[in-house]
């Protein structure tokens, strides 16, 4: 389980509720991953008194927090069998591509003690454990790990000391070698200065601390394309110190959260703890060239041969949305430019991009159940792009951009989302918000619809009225024969339906919770009428986690990472049925889905994408950014009535 994470956009450092190192990315947020786990974590050992223990053995207990408005960690760890405690403050530095570590290390004991602490790292550089190499260099005392044009400098001192005092680099995993982390258990390190292959580090700080007091560590990880790069930075971290970088860093970051300052009064204190943690998370997982990454957990790895490490058109643009809302203009600006990279030259977004704008990998298929030939392709993802710059317009109303990106971004999607319909102006199939049914889906039918509004109001704006009148015309015709959707025996509203090979349309009435929201949300069908509350209540009964609970299942059936046989709850859905009460004046049931979603990692306040239907642990990658974002969507809905109030 990831417990906290640190960025500056380019770097990405992710540690395990050991406080572990096991997620490294580098040089972009999302891309080369460059750490061994689940081989091996980044491990951290303490040696008292010929007493050893890895933070990763069950003698140790941790809490996890961050310190106030800033992405700095606050880390305690706790051995009772040793009589230590460690208080880590971590941060990935605001300006430098360096993970640097303030370790208090305290003595509990009313003895004078011999502590040392060991710092081991193990990497597999762009991906790949082979032909690394790991040195020591005598004249930065640090151990330096590369392989082409990826460079780690890893240095450390202390209150007590001015350098590292031992180290040794080895083979890691094998050739019947575990690693160098094995040779620190006596206390010392062999001292050897160089390996190739597949390697690992250990370095040492020792210290005399007396009773009852304590002494601080200092280590770093600073990461270059090049060794000069990485050997600057880690001579500007041995100059400035730790200390000074990391005040810096928090600093930094308080800047960064000023736009939100004036929120405080308005809503309860961990409302606007639970908002600007999240947008903190947001912001972490952005990358400094525009994409925005979807989770940068690598616990799955565990278990699985992939994660979320990945830039999903629509994850991207809910995410950016609850960010635009607040005031935050530079991160959307760069997502469209990486959007403008990644467009089909047909006007559409592809399944997944990797940080740096290639495909990523996908399961979906470009040839259907009958051979026809598909786009593999989920049309809302390109729709929610194109509302997203609509929302940027409304907020900041900047035309010199509009006028940039109109041609590149706008026409392209807008006549592609027009183009891609049947002669009744309903989409054509693509594959769901779920990525599992390629059909015409409610959904995406819903936020086509209002991305062609927004294409259709900014050519307006930019005095393009022969595209305003083709897209407008085809969301008048479309939002007419979107009628097909709702279910009027039943009251919920049909997921989609399939076209056959003759052009005969087959429903599927699955009750899913993405067609009320989407319709709703997106204008397919008035809030405060007969039928959306018929809707809404047929939502209640079929796609509740359980009779009068807070949490809200994806859709019936749903048995995607299931453990026990019932369908998983999802944070985003739980969050959406909060927004659709507040629509309908419902505060109260809204409040208790935004404090059910806020209690689930009270350890680290991340917020999953699901949850075990039971024991309400998470069931996959966690932070999930896009559940951040609706959370913060949801609080910014609640605090917006006017009955709600803020205290």
């Amino acid at each position: 389980m990831t417990s906290s994470i640190f960025s500056n956009g380019e770097m990405f450092v992710g540690l395990d509720n050991h406080a572990e190192v096991v997620a490294l990315y580098f040089p972009f947020i999302g891309s080369e991953q460059h750490t061994a786990y689940p081989r091996l974590n980044h491990k951290i050992g303490i040696w008292v008194d010929d007493q050893f223990s890895w933070l990763d053995s069950p003698d140790w207990r941790f809490s996890f927090n961050y310190q106030p408005r800033a992405l700095v960690g606050d880390i305690r760890a706790t051995c009772d069998k040793l009589q230590i405690s460690l208080e880590l403050c971590d941060a990935v530095v605001s300006n430098q591509n360096a993970f640097v570590r303030n370790i208090h290390i305290v003595n509990h004991s009313d003895t004078e003690r011999d502590i040392r602490i060991f710092f081991h790292q193990a990497f597999q550089i762009s991906q790949s454990s082979t032909a690394e190499t790991a040195y020591y260099s005598p004249e930065d005392k640090a151990v330096v790990h590369y392989k082409g044009r990826r460079v780690f400098f890893i240095g450390a001192n202390s209150s007590q000391q001015s350098f590292l005092d031992q180290y040794s680099v080895g083979i890691s995993n094998d050739f019947g070698h575990e690693g160098t982390w094995k040779d620190a258990e006596d206390g010392e390190l062999m001292g050897n200065s160089v390996q190739m292959g597949t390697v690992d580090s250990t370095i040492r700080l020792k210290f005399k601390i007396s009773a009852m007091s304590s002494a601080r560590a200092y280590y770093w990880l600073a990461a270059g394309k090049s060794h000069g790069e990485a050997k600057a930075i880690n001579d500007r971290i041995r100059q400035a110190g730790v200390q000074s970088i990391q005040h810096e860093t928090a600093r930094w970051w308080r800047e960064w959260l000023r736009p939100i300052d004036h929120l405080q009064n308005k809503m309860t204190s961990s409302h606007y703890y639970a908002l600007e943690r999240s947008i903190m998370i947001i912001k972490a997982h952005c990358d400094r060239r525009g994409a925005i990454m979807a989770s940068l957990d690598v616990s799955p790895l565990a278990y699985t041969d992939d994660a979320y490490a990945y830039v999903w058109g629509r994850d991207a643009a809910n995410s950016l949305s609850s960010l635009i809302r607040l005031g935050y203009k530079d991160e959307a600006r760069k997502y469209f430019e990486f959007v403008k990279r990644i467009i089909h030259p047909d006007g559409y977004i592809s399944h997944k991009h990797n940080a740096d704008g290639a495909l990523g990998p996908s399961w979906h298929s470009y040839v259907g159940n009958d051979d026809k030939v598909q786009l593999p392709i989920q049309t809302d993802e390109t729709a929610s792009v194109l509302h997203l710059f609509n929302q940027y317009m409304e907020q900041f109303n900047d035309e010199q951009y509009l006028s940039e990106s109109y041609y590149t971004l706008i026409s392209p999607m807008a006549d592609f989302l027009s183009n891609y319909t049947y002669d009744d102006c309903l989409p054509q199939p693509s594959y769901d918000i779920w990525e599992q049914q390629y059909l015409t889906s409610a959904y995406t039918t819903s936020v086509t619809y209002v991305a062609l509004v927004a294409a259709s109001k900014l050519a307006r704006q930019f005095d393009r009225g022969s595209d305003a009148q083709r897209w407008d015309n085809v969301a008048v015709a479309m939002a007419k024969s979107a009628r097909i959707f709702l279910n009027h025996k039943s009251g919920y509203i049909h997921r989609g339906f399939y076209t056959a090979s003759d052009g005969l349309r087959h429903i599927d009435d699955t009750p899913d919770i993405s067609s009320l929201y989407g319709m709703v949300t997106y204008g397919l069908i008035e809030t405060d009428t007969p039928e959306t509350k018929l809707a809404l209540n047929a939502m209640h009964d079929l796609l509740q986690s359980r009779p009068g609970s807070n949490s809200y299942i994806r859709f019936v059936g749903d048995t995607y990472r299931s453990s026990n046989g019932q369908s998983n709850i999802w944070t985003v859905p739980t969050l959406w049925v909060s927004r659709l009460n507040i629509e309908l004046d419902d505060a109260e049931s809204a409040l208790r889905a935004i404090d059910w979603v806020l209690a689930l990692e009270p350890t680290t306040q991340f917020i999953p994408e699901q949850v075990d239907s039971i024991n309400h642990q998470s069931s996959f990658v966690s932070p999930l950014v896009w559940s951040h974002a609706e959370l913060v969507n949801t609080i910014l809905d609640y605090v917006s009535q006017p009955e709600t109030g803020g205290s």
